[in-house]
């Protein structure tokens, strides 16, 4: 087994989280995914491959912000250069924003105005 450090744990529990809310499971799907988390109402498929990041990009220091737009677009916060990832609700990587703000600690999707 192999020794995984506490940064590296945390950010793969929040992508399988992330995974996990792009990709809930209706209990009464056929879909045989290759493992399920939760129970019940809250069963969700676990997608390895979900938010990866492009050879040479890290994640850096989380926080564990997570917001969710309108369009199902998923927004991932860091504490690096990083800024903030911006995935599809697929799991692809769109985009980077905030770049040249390293310690974003939180984050919230919110209208205003309507």
């Amino acid at each position: 087994m192999t020794n995984m450090h506490r940064r590296t744990f945390f950010v793969t529990a929040g992508i399988t989280a992330l995974a996990g809310r792009a990709f809930s499971v209706p209990p009464d799907s056929s879909f045989v995914p290759l493992q399920r988390t939760g129970n019940g109402e809250w069963t969700y498929a676990v997608v390895s491959d979900w938010g990866s990041l492009p050879s040479g990009t890290r994640f850096g220091g989380t926080h564990g912000a997570i917001a969710e737009d309108r369009s199902g677009n998923i927004y991932v916060s860091t504490q690096s250069d990083t800024g903030v990832l911006v995935y599809s609700s697929d799991g692809r990587l769109l985009r980077k924003i905030a770049t040249a703000y390293p310690e974003i600690h939180s984050l919230v999707h919110a209208t205003e105005g309507g």
